[in-house]
């Protein structure tokens, strides 16, 4: 890998012009790292706004929009510009975002390079922070895997309801938040579900696999940065 690894951000546009120019200027803006470029899929947008953005951002030598003449669909429309990727740039990292999701740390590329180099991922995910409740979406939906989860659970719920029936659940859930701040913020993850508005390839997952994109599935080696998602 390069001294300094190039890092290719891949957007998927559909009709919302403003949503995928605030997750641009969020990269553009927050990521203080300078070997990288942004390319954006329009997906047959019917309003005309890929070409806005087209023009938009023509003169910025980072950026590259892609316009495709028709609604290829989620998988596919990444596929398109995950192939335009692995075609012209010799990118080390891609991470495909969805337009409606913004960046806010400044090492976001320095701490997935740096995750690369301590544990070799193949795919990582992001801590992703919701702007409508503050709750982080990343892994995705537990799934159970025995019984034992399935009755650990069902024992956690019975004990919350019984402390909401003797009125502690609110003083206590205040408690936990604050001691769970004083703990740290971070926390790694393997072999889980991750949720799909941000995705980090690695190089080796690159050269190893033809990628077909889908919305659901599982994969190994995660480190969790902080995103935001307004939606």
């Amino acid at each position: 890998m390069k001294n300094k690894p190039m890092v290719s951000f891949l957007i998927l546009h559909y009709q919302t012009e403003d949503d995928t120019i605030e997750c641009v200027d969020s990269i553009l803006d927050n990521v203080e790292y300078d070997n990288y470029n942004i390319v954006i899929v329009d997906n047959g947008s019917p309003n005309n706004s890929g070409k806005q953005l087209d023009n938009k951002y023509k003169e910025n030598v980072k950026i590259k929009v892609i316009i495709s003449d028709k609604n290829l669909g989620f998988a596919k429309g990444n596929n398109l510009g995950f192939n335009y990727i692995k075609k012209h740039f010799d990118s080390d990292f891609i991470v495909m975002i969805n337009n409606d999701t913004i960046i806010k740390d400044k090492d976001f590329l320095k701490g997935i390079i740096e995750e690369y180099y301590n544990s070799r991922y193949d795919i990582l995910g992001p801590k992703i922070i919701s702007l409508v409740d503050n709750q982080n979406l990343n892994p995705g939906e537990f799934q159970f895997k025995n019984s034992k989860q399935v009755n650990n659970s069902i024992y956690k719920i019975n004990l919350l309801l019984f402390l909401e029936y003797i009125y502690l659940y609110k003083p206590i859930k205040r408690l936990y938040k604050i001691l769970k701040r004083t703990k740290g913020k971070n926390k790694n993850f393997s072999n889980t579900k991750l949720h799909g508005s941000c995705l980090i390839f690695s190089k080796d997952y690159i050269k190893s696999m033809m990628v077909y994109i889908i919305k659901r599935s599982c994969f190994e080696k995660k480190r969790y940065f902080i995103l935001s998602q307004k939606r």
